[in-house]
């Protein structure tokens, strides 16, 4: 028989097994958003959900959608040297309106 374990570690191991991060990282995200994406994501972005070191971030709009794709690289590069490369490796940039099919994070 398994001992019990408190309700903090059963949620961090489930989290973990789903590839979803601890809530915390995701908050630390959205609260530093502004200053860590910079212009122009900060205004025409939302970070989404963070699964498996993929940070999906929703447009405001399709005409930013298409102009921000040639930055997504360089988001990359300054997310992962702050929030470290094993937590964001890659980010996946999604049209506005898909917020409904998203994982809660």
């Amino acid at each position: 028989m398994k001992e019990p374990v408190g309700l903090d570690q059963a949620l961090r191991e489930l989290l973990s097994r789903l590839g979803l991060p601890e809530p915390e990282t995701m908050d630390r995200i959205r609260d530093e958003w502004p200053e860590v994406a910079g212009r122009p994501w900060d205004e025409k972005t939302t970070p989404i959900f963070l699964r498996s070191g993929v940070l999906h971030v929703e447009a405001v709009d399709n005409a930013s959608l298409g102009l921000l794709r040639y930055g997504v690289d360089g988001l990359t590069e300054r997310l992962s040297a702050t929030y470290g490369s094993d937590v964001i490796s890659s980010v996946e940039l999604r049209p506005p309106g898909r917020r409904r099919s998203t994982p809660v994070s």
